[in-house]
C-alpha cells in the first residue's frame, strides 16, 4: 500500500535500525583508525630505533643519555640556597607524601 501523498510505498525498515547500523558503522571506523595509528605508531618506533642503532645519531643518544643523567641523578645545584636535584621518581615520591600530610 503506497503513501497517498508520496506515491511511495514503505520499506519495512524502521530509522532505529537505520541509526543502529550507522552507528554501528561509525564505531567500526573508528576503532579501525585508532588501532591503525597505534601500530603505525608502534612500526614508526622500531624503525627509529633500528635506524638510531645503525647509524649511531650520536647526538640524538648524547642528549638522550645526558636527559637520563638529568631524570636519574643526585646534584647539587646551588650551594647559598641548599637546592637539588633529585631522581624524578623520588620527587614524585615526595610530592605524594608531602600531599597526605
Amino acid at each position: 500500500m503506497s503513501d497517498p501523498v508520496t506515491g511511495v510505498e514503505p520499506e519495512g525498515i524502521s530509522a532505529s535500525a537505520i541509526g543502529a547500523v550507522v552507528a554501528v558503522s561509525i564505531v567500526a571506523v573508528i576503532v579501525l583508525v585508532v588501532v591503525g595509528w597505534v601500530v603505525s605508531q608502534e612500526r614508526f618506533k622500531n624503525i627509529e630505533f633500528e635506524v638510531t642503532e645503525i647509524s649511531g645519531y650520536p647526538l640524538k643518544q648524547e642528549t638522550e643519555s645526558s636527559g637520563r643523567a638529568l631524570l636519574m641523578g643526585y646534584e647539587r645545584l646551588d650551594d647559598e640556597s641548599n637546592i637539588y636535584r633529585i631522581p624524578i621518581e623520588r620527587a614524585m615520591e615526595l610530592v605524594v607524601e608531602e600531599s597526605a600530610n
